[in-house]
Protein backbone atom coordinates (compact mmCIF):
# COMPACT_ATOMS: atom_id res chain seq x y z
CA UNK A 1 0.00 0.00 0.00
CA UNK A 2 1.23 3.57 -0.61
CA UNK A 3 1.50 5.83 1.59
CA UNK A 4 -0.40 8.78 1.58
CA UNK A 5 1.11 12.20 0.47
CA UNK A 6 1.39 15.06 2.80
CA UNK A 7 -0.63 16.86 0.31
CA UNK A 8 -3.71 14.69 0.33
CA UNK A 9 -3.79 14.51 3.85
CA UNK A 10 -4.02 18.68 3.61
CA UNK A 11 -6.39 18.31 1.20
CA UNK A 12 -8.74 16.07 3.53
CA UNK A 13 -8.25 17.89 6.63
CA UNK A 14 -9.38 21.00 4.72
CA UNK A 15 -12.54 19.11 3.24
CA UNK A 16 -13.29 18.08 7.04
CA UNK A 17 -12.93 21.87 8.36
CA UNK A 18 -15.03 23.06 5.51
CA UNK A 19 -18.12 20.94 6.15
CA UNK A 20 -17.78 21.50 10.32
CA UNK A 21 -18.23 25.12 9.23
CA UNK A 22 -20.95 24.82 7.03
CA UNK A 23 -22.79 22.51 9.92
CA UNK A 24 -22.27 25.34 12.42
CA UNK A 25 -23.58 27.98 9.72
CA UNK A 26 -26.80 26.01 8.82
CA UNK A 27 -27.37 23.35 11.61
CA UNK A 28 -30.78 24.02 13.11
CA UNK A 29 -30.43 25.68 16.73
CA UNK A 30 -31.60 23.48 19.51
CA UNK A 31 -34.28 24.10 22.00
CA UNK A 32 -31.84 24.96 24.53
CA UNK A 33 -30.19 27.16 22.24
CA UNK A 34 -32.95 28.63 21.62
CA UNK A 35 -33.48 29.30 25.22
CA UNK A 36 -30.24 31.45 26.04
CA UNK A 37 -30.20 32.57 22.27
CA UNK A 38 -31.38 36.34 22.96
CA UNK A 39 -30.84 38.03 19.93
CA UNK A 40 -29.12 41.56 19.71
CA UNK A 41 -31.06 43.35 22.72
CA UNK A 42 -32.56 42.71 26.24
CA UNK A 43 -34.41 45.78 27.06
CA UNK A 44 -34.52 47.75 30.22
CA UNK A 45 -36.70 45.93 32.74
CA UNK A 46 -36.71 42.59 31.26
CA UNK A 47 -34.72 39.92 33.70
CA UNK A 48 -33.38 36.76 32.09
CA UNK A 49 -32.92 33.95 34.56
CA UNK A 50 -30.33 31.53 32.40
CA UNK A 51 -27.24 32.41 30.58
CA UNK A 52 -27.82 34.70 27.44
CA UNK A 53 -25.96 35.12 23.97
CA UNK A 54 -26.44 38.17 22.30
CA UNK A 55 -24.84 39.02 18.56
CA UNK A 56 -25.73 41.37 15.99
CA UNK A 57 -24.32 44.61 14.91
CA UNK A 58 -25.30 47.03 17.33
CA UNK A 59 -25.88 44.61 20.15
CA UNK A 60 -27.24 46.61 23.85
CA UNK A 61 -27.72 45.24 27.36
CA UNK A 62 -29.92 46.88 29.34
CA UNK A 63 -31.92 44.43 31.64
CA UNK A 64 -30.82 41.80 34.01
CA UNK A 65 -29.53 38.84 33.19
CA UNK A 66 -29.35 36.19 36.39
CA UNK A 67 -26.28 34.26 34.68
CA UNK A 68 -23.63 34.85 32.19
CA UNK A 69 -23.73 37.28 29.44
CA UNK A 70 -21.90 36.04 25.96
CA UNK A 71 -22.02 39.19 23.77
CA UNK A 72 -20.54 39.80 20.20
CA UNK A 73 -20.86 42.66 17.32
CA UNK A 74 -19.42 45.71 16.00
CA UNK A 75 -20.92 48.04 18.83
CA UNK A 76 -21.37 46.81 22.67
CA UNK A 77 -23.27 48.72 25.06
CA UNK A 78 -24.01 46.94 28.36
CA UNK A 79 -25.54 49.08 30.98
CA UNK A 80 -28.11 46.72 32.55
CA UNK A 81 -27.11 44.07 35.31
CA UNK A 82 -24.84 40.58 35.19
CA UNK A 83 -25.13 38.41 38.03
CA UNK A 84 -22.44 36.43 36.24
CA UNK A 85 -19.90 37.04 33.84
CA UNK A 86 -19.26 38.87 30.66
CA UNK A 87 -18.07 37.45 27.94
CA UNK A 88 -17.59 40.47 24.90
CA UNK A 89 -15.88 40.72 21.99
CA UNK A 90 -16.77 44.01 19.26
CA UNK A 91 -14.93 46.99 17.76
CA UNK A 92 -16.03 49.46 20.14
CA UNK A 93 -17.36 48.03 23.69
CA UNK A 94 -19.05 50.49 26.40
CA UNK A 95 -19.67 48.97 29.57
CA UNK A 96 -21.54 51.19 31.89
CA UNK A 97 -23.36 48.88 34.32
CA UNK A 98 -23.02 46.50 36.87
CA UNK A 99 -21.24 42.96 36.65
CA UNK A 100 -21.07 40.94 39.64
CA UNK A 101 -18.44 38.14 38.19
CA UNK A 102 -15.29 38.68 36.37
CA UNK A 103 -15.52 40.73 32.18
CA UNK A 104 -13.59 39.35 29.74
CA UNK A 105 -13.31 42.00 27.27
CA UNK A 106 -11.40 41.99 23.63
CA UNK A 107 -12.06 44.65 20.73
CA UNK A 108 -10.24 47.99 19.30
CA UNK A 109 -11.86 50.18 21.50
CA UNK A 110 -13.33 49.87 25.24
CA UNK A 111 -14.46 52.36 27.62
CA UNK A 112 -15.49 51.65 31.68
CA UNK A 113 -18.06 54.52 32.09
CA UNK A 114 -18.51 56.44 35.30
CA UNK A 115 -21.62 53.75 36.65
CA UNK A 116 -19.22 50.60 35.64
CA UNK A 117 -18.98 47.98 38.00
CA UNK A 118 -17.03 45.08 37.95
CA UNK A 119 -17.30 42.93 40.70
CA UNK A 120 -14.23 40.69 40.32
CA UNK A 121 -11.29 40.79 37.61
CA UNK A 122 -11.29 42.82 34.25
CA UNK A 123 -9.59 41.50 31.51
CA UNK A 124 -9.13 43.71 27.97
CA UNK A 125 -7.52 42.90 24.71
CA UNK A 126 -7.38 45.28 22.07
CA UNK A 127 -5.74 48.72 20.97
CA UNK A 128 -7.66 51.28 23.24
CA UNK A 129 -8.69 51.24 27.10
CA UNK A 130 -10.18 54.05 28.97
CA UNK A 131 -12.05 54.02 32.11
CA UNK A 132 -13.95 57.70 33.53
CA UNK A 133 -14.18 58.99 36.82
CA UNK A 134 -16.01 56.16 39.09
CA UNK A 135 -16.03 53.38 37.10
CA UNK A 136 -14.70 50.57 39.95
CA UNK A 137 -13.22 47.31 39.42
CA UNK A 138 -13.27 45.16 42.31
CA UNK A 139 -10.58 42.74 42.01
CA UNK A 140 -7.74 43.30 39.24
CA UNK A 141 -7.49 44.74 36.44
CA UNK A 142 -5.53 43.00 33.71
CA UNK A 143 -4.59 44.50 29.85
CA UNK A 144 -2.87 44.26 26.95
CA UNK A 145 -3.54 47.45 24.76
CA UNK A 146 -1.78 50.03 22.84
CA UNK A 147 -3.02 52.83 24.78
CA UNK A 148 -4.73 53.68 27.97
CA UNK A 149 -6.32 56.29 30.04
CA UNK A 150 -7.49 55.29 33.22
CA UNK A 151 -9.20 57.42 36.09
CA UNK A 152 -11.81 54.39 37.37
CA UNK A 153 -11.05 52.17 40.96
CA UNK A 154 -8.95 49.07 41.06
CA UNK A 155 -9.66 47.19 44.32
CA UNK A 156 -6.17 45.13 43.87
CA UNK A 157 -3.64 45.06 41.68
CA UNK A 158 -3.23 46.56 37.70
CA UNK A 159 -1.08 44.50 35.28
CA UNK A 160 -1.15 46.54 31.73
CA UNK A 161 1.35 46.54 28.72
CA UNK A 162 0.45 49.82 26.66
CA UNK A 163 3.07 50.59 24.57
CA UNK A 164 6.38 51.96 23.85
CA UNK A 165 6.05 55.71 23.83
CA UNK A 166 4.36 54.98 27.64
CA UNK A 167 7.03 53.44 28.62
CA UNK A 168 9.34 55.73 27.95
CA UNK A 169 6.95 58.14 29.73
CA UNK A 170 7.08 55.78 32.53
CA UNK A 171 10.70 56.50 33.13
CA UNK A 172 10.71 60.23 32.17
CA UNK A 173 7.59 60.35 35.16
CA UNK A 174 9.45 58.02 38.34
CA UNK A 175 6.26 59.87 40.44
CA UNK A 176 4.65 56.13 40.70
CA UNK A 177 2.98 55.23 43.85
CA UNK A 178 -0.03 53.60 45.20
CA UNK A 179 -3.33 55.44 43.55
CA UNK A 180 -5.72 57.39 45.84
CA UNK A 181 -8.33 55.43 47.63
CA UNK A 182 -10.41 57.59 45.27
CA UNK A 183 -8.77 56.77 41.90
CA UNK A 184 -6.34 54.47 40.06
CA UNK A 185 -4.87 56.83 37.52
CA UNK A 186 -2.62 54.93 35.39
CA UNK A 187 -2.27 57.17 32.64
CA UNK A 188 1.13 56.20 30.27
CA UNK A 189 2.13 53.02 32.01
CA UNK A 190 3.68 50.40 30.83
CA UNK A 191 6.23 47.60 31.29
CA UNK A 192 9.97 46.99 30.64
CA UNK A 193 11.46 43.71 30.17
CA UNK A 194 11.83 41.76 33.37
CA UNK A 195 10.93 42.77 36.50
CA UNK A 196 12.11 46.42 37.81
CA UNK A 197 11.12 47.58 41.55
CA UNK A 198 10.33 51.76 41.03
CA UNK A 199 10.10 52.32 45.01
CA UNK A 200 6.58 52.57 46.74
CA UNK A 201 5.42 49.19 45.82
CA UNK A 202 5.36 49.43 42.07
CA UNK A 203 6.89 46.29 40.12
CA UNK A 204 7.12 46.75 36.47
CA UNK A 205 7.31 43.41 34.91
CA UNK A 206 6.45 42.18 31.03
CA UNK A 207 3.43 41.15 31.53
CA UNK A 208 2.13 44.71 32.79
CA UNK A 209 2.68 47.55 35.57
CA UNK A 210 1.31 45.29 39.13
CA UNK A 211 0.60 48.17 42.49
CA UNK A 212 0.71 46.53 45.40
CA UNK A 213 -1.96 48.03 47.41
CA UNK A 214 -3.82 49.69 44.62
CA UNK A 215 -6.20 51.40 47.17
CA UNK A 216 -5.16 51.12 50.42
CA UNK A 217 -2.09 52.75 52.38
CA UNK A 218 0.60 50.42 53.40
CA UNK A 219 0.59 49.81 56.98
CA UNK A 220 3.34 49.78 59.48
CA UNK A 221 4.68 46.83 59.57
CA UNK A 222 7.77 45.02 61.64
CA UNK A 223 10.92 44.25 60.15
CA UNK A 224 10.10 40.52 60.57
CA UNK A 225 7.26 41.36 58.52
CA UNK A 226 9.40 43.40 55.97
CA UNK A 227 11.73 40.13 55.51
CA UNK A 228 8.82 37.72 55.36
CA UNK A 229 7.56 39.82 52.25
CA UNK A 230 11.03 40.09 50.85
CA UNK A 231 11.72 36.53 51.10
CA UNK A 232 8.14 35.76 49.03
CA UNK A 233 8.65 38.06 46.72
CA UNK A 234 11.88 36.33 46.01
CA UNK A 235 10.25 33.11 46.02
CA UNK A 236 7.39 34.21 43.62
CA UNK A 237 9.88 35.59 40.98
CA UNK A 238 12.27 32.45 41.39
CA UNK A 239 9.88 29.64 41.71
CA UNK A 240 8.78 30.36 37.07
CA UNK A 241 12.53 30.70 36.45
CA UNK A 242 12.78 27.71 38.18
CA UNK A 243 10.39 26.12 35.97
CA UNK A 244 11.09 27.63 32.51
CA UNK A 245 14.84 27.11 33.12
CA UNK A 246 14.56 23.07 34.19
CA UNK A 247 11.91 22.20 31.52
CA UNK A 248 14.35 24.17 28.60
CA UNK A 249 17.79 21.92 30.52
CA UNK A 250 15.44 18.60 30.40
CA UNK A 251 13.72 18.51 27.43
CA UNK A 252 15.89 21.33 25.19
CA UNK A 253 18.86 20.69 26.34
CA UNK A 254 20.85 21.19 23.30
CA UNK A 255 19.65 24.54 22.28
CA UNK A 256 20.45 25.43 25.54
CA UNK A 257 23.93 24.56 25.43
CA UNK A 258 24.43 26.03 21.93
CA UNK A 259 22.88 29.61 23.26
CA UNK A 260 25.32 29.39 26.09
CA UNK A 261 28.10 28.44 24.21
CA UNK A 262 27.62 31.48 21.75
CA UNK A 263 27.36 33.94 25.03
CA UNK A 264 30.64 32.50 26.17
CA UNK A 265 32.36 32.76 22.51
CA UNK A 266 31.04 36.00 21.76
CA UNK A 267 30.06 37.91 25.09
CA UNK A 268 29.80 41.22 22.96
CA UNK A 269 28.49 40.57 20.30
CA UNK A 270 25.65 38.48 21.83
CA UNK A 271 24.75 41.42 23.95
CA UNK A 272 24.50 43.69 20.72
CA UNK A 273 22.24 41.57 19.00
CA UNK A 274 20.36 40.83 22.24
CA UNK A 275 19.69 44.88 22.85
CA UNK A 276 18.60 45.38 18.99
CA UNK A 277 16.32 41.64 19.54
CA UNK A 278 14.84 44.27 22.81
CA UNK A 279 13.30 46.59 20.50
CA UNK A 280 12.24 44.00 18.25
CA UNK A 281 10.03 42.72 20.81
CA UNK A 282 7.74 45.71 21.20
CA UNK A 283 7.33 45.05 16.92
CA UNK A 284 6.59 41.49 18.02
CA UNK A 285 3.78 42.04 20.60
CA UNK A 286 2.45 44.87 18.44
CA UNK A 287 1.68 42.07 15.62
CA UNK A 288 0.22 39.51 18.30
CA UNK A 289 -2.16 42.61 19.29
CA UNK A 290 -2.74 42.77 15.11
CA UNK A 291 -3.08 39.33 14.94
CA UNK A 292 -5.61 39.41 17.55
CA UNK A 293 -7.59 42.13 15.90
CA UNK A 294 -7.45 40.32 12.72
CA UNK A 295 -9.23 37.72 14.38
CA UNK A 296 -11.84 39.69 15.87
CA UNK A 297 -12.48 41.86 12.47
CA UNK A 298 -12.76 38.49 10.35
CA UNK A 299 -15.50 36.60 13.14
CA UNK A 300 -17.73 40.04 13.31
CA UNK A 301 -17.80 40.04 9.49
CA UNK A 302 -18.69 36.57 9.41
CA UNK A 303 -21.50 37.47 11.78
CA UNK A 304 -23.01 40.28 9.86
CA UNK A 305 -23.57 37.64 6.84
CA UNK A 306 -25.59 36.25 8.99
CA UNK A 307 -23.35 33.38 10.29
CA UNK A 308 -22.45 34.12 13.83
CA UNK A 309 -22.00 30.56 13.97
CA UNK A 310 -19.30 29.98 12.02
CA UNK A 311 -17.78 33.50 13.55
CA UNK A 312 -18.14 31.59 17.10
CA UNK A 313 -16.49 28.47 15.95
CA UNK A 314 -13.58 30.99 14.14
CA UNK A 315 -12.81 32.77 17.76
CA UNK A 316 -12.60 29.29 19.58
CA UNK A 317 -10.38 27.88 17.51
CA UNK A 318 -8.10 31.36 16.39
CA UNK A 319 -7.75 32.50 19.94
CA UNK A 320 -6.63 29.74 21.76
CA UNK A 321 -4.13 29.23 19.35
CA UNK A 322 -2.83 32.59 19.21
CA UNK A 323 -3.02 33.12 23.09
CA UNK A 324 -0.78 30.02 23.06
CA UNK A 325 1.78 31.28 20.77
CA UNK A 326 1.77 34.48 22.73
CA UNK A 327 2.11 32.97 25.80
CA UNK A 328 4.89 31.10 25.24
CA UNK A 329 6.80 34.33 23.25
CA UNK A 330 6.49 35.71 26.76
CA UNK A 331 7.75 32.58 28.64
CA UNK A 332 10.75 32.59 26.27
CA UNK A 333 11.35 36.50 26.89
CA UNK A 334 10.78 37.05 30.60
CA UNK A 335 12.27 33.56 31.58
CA UNK A 336 13.62 31.66 28.92
CA UNK A 337 16.51 34.55 27.99
CA UNK A 338 17.27 34.54 31.76
CA UNK A 339 17.78 31.19 32.26
CA UNK A 340 19.71 30.80 29.24
CA UNK A 341 21.88 33.54 30.01
CA UNK A 342 22.43 32.55 34.14
CA UNK A 343 23.36 29.60 32.67
CA UNK A 344 26.14 30.49 30.57
CA UNK A 345 27.75 32.58 33.23
CA UNK A 346 27.15 30.14 35.99
CA UNK A 347 29.06 27.45 33.78
CA UNK A 348 31.78 29.47 32.41
CA UNK A 349 32.70 30.46 36.04
CA UNK A 350 32.85 26.77 37.00
CA UNK A 351 34.56 25.44 34.01
CA UNK A 352 37.19 28.38 34.34
CA UNK A 353 37.92 28.13 38.07
CA UNK A 354 36.47 24.90 39.51
CA UNK A 355 36.11 22.76 36.70
CA UNK A 356 35.74 19.53 38.78
CA UNK A 357 31.74 20.60 39.69
CA UNK A 358 30.96 21.61 36.40
CA UNK A 359 29.56 18.04 36.69
CA UNK A 360 26.44 18.74 37.88
CA UNK A 361 25.77 21.23 35.39
CA UNK A 362 21.80 21.51 36.84
CA UNK A 363 22.43 22.68 39.86
CA UNK A 364 24.54 25.36 38.27
CA UNK A 365 21.52 26.47 36.51
CA UNK A 366 19.59 26.88 39.76
CA UNK A 367 22.58 28.55 41.19
CA UNK A 368 22.82 30.86 38.58
CA UNK A 369 18.88 31.67 38.42
CA UNK A 370 19.18 32.71 42.28
CA UNK A 371 22.00 34.32 42.35
CA UNK A 372 19.85 36.61 39.38
CA UNK A 373 17.23 36.86 41.55
CA UNK A 374 19.07 38.30 44.58
CA UNK A 375 20.69 41.13 41.90
CA UNK A 376 17.76 41.71 40.76
CA UNK A 377 16.07 43.40 43.82
CA UNK A 378 19.09 45.62 43.98
CA UNK A 379 17.43 49.40 43.58
CA UNK A 380 18.08 50.84 40.19
CA UNK A 381 21.61 48.42 39.74
CA UNK A 382 18.98 45.65 39.25
CA UNK A 383 16.83 46.80 36.39
CA UNK A 384 19.98 47.06 34.42
CA UNK A 385 21.27 43.79 35.13
CA UNK A 386 17.71 42.76 33.74
CA UNK A 387 18.00 44.35 30.81
CA UNK A 388 21.81 43.17 29.99
CA UNK A 389 20.96 39.56 31.20
CA UNK A 390 17.67 39.02 29.02
CA UNK A 391 19.17 41.04 26.16
CA UNK A 392 22.60 38.56 26.42
CA UNK A 393 19.60 35.56 26.17
CA UNK A 394 18.34 36.36 23.40
CA UNK A 395 21.24 37.06 21.46
CA UNK A 396 22.78 33.80 22.11
CA UNK A 397 19.38 31.94 21.47
CA UNK A 398 19.62 34.28 18.04
CA UNK A 399 22.69 33.30 17.29
CA UNK A 400 22.98 29.56 18.19
CA UNK A 401 19.92 29.09 15.74
CA UNK A 402 21.35 30.98 12.86
CA UNK A 403 24.75 28.58 13.57
CA UNK A 404 22.55 25.70 13.46
CA UNK A 405 20.20 26.87 10.43
CA UNK A 406 23.92 27.79 9.06
CA UNK A 407 25.55 24.64 7.12
CA UNK A 408 21.63 24.18 5.70
CA UNK A 409 21.79 27.49 4.00
CA UNK A 410 24.47 26.52 1.58
CA UNK A 411 23.46 23.77 0.77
Amino acid sequence: MQPTSPHTTLRKIAVILLLILLAFAWAPRTAFAQAIIRGDTIPAGEVVDNDVILSGDVVHLSGTVRGNAFVAGRDVIVDGHVEGSLFVIGQRITIDGAVDGGAYSLGLVALLDSEAAVGQNFYFLGVSLSSSRGAQIGRDLVALSLGAHLQGSVGRDTRLIAGLVQFVNLFLNRDLGPAPTTAARLIGRAPGLGQVTLGDDVFIDLVGTSIRPSQTEPEAGTSGREAWDWFRFRVRDYLPLLIVGLIGYWFLRRPLEASAAAIKARPLVTLGVGLVGLILVWATIAAFILVFILILMIGIWLGRIDLWNVGWLFWSLAYPFATLMFALLLAFLNHGTIAIAMYAFATYLVDRFVPRAGRYRWLLLLLGLLVFILLRGIPTLGWVITILVTAWGIGGAWLAWRARRGPADHV
